[in-house]
């Protein structure tokens, strides 16, 4: 892929599980829903319950992307990953 195709795949949802994993990785999915309701604090009880399914398809997402990997529990940022978050600054500040 290229800058702008690689661009078009980062959500603000992406965007901000990238930077929780590169804030401290490897992490569970679990960790990663903890971190995500510690960051906003003001989301809704139903959004919270649909967080540990929300977030299994943007692992999966960006696992394909090739900006996470995983040893089976615990998910990394890759150094493409990386280089995405750098690249977009107000994408990661949008929140999710």
């Amino acid at each position: 892929m290229d800058g702008t195709t690689d661009r078009r795949h980062l959500t603000a949802a992406r965007a901000l599980v990238l930077d929780i994993l590169a804030g401290a990785s490897p992490l569970t999915s679990e960790q990663i829903v903890t971190e995500w309701t510690a960051r906003q604090p003001d989301m809704s009880a139903r959004h919270r319950q649909q967080l540990p399914r929300m977030l299994s398809e943007i692992l999966w997402r960006l696992t394909n992307l090739e900006w996470v990997a995983h040893d089976g529990r615990r998910y990394r940022v890759t150094s493409a990953g990386t280089q995405m978050r750098t690249h977009l600054p107000a994408a990661r500040d949008a929140g999710a």
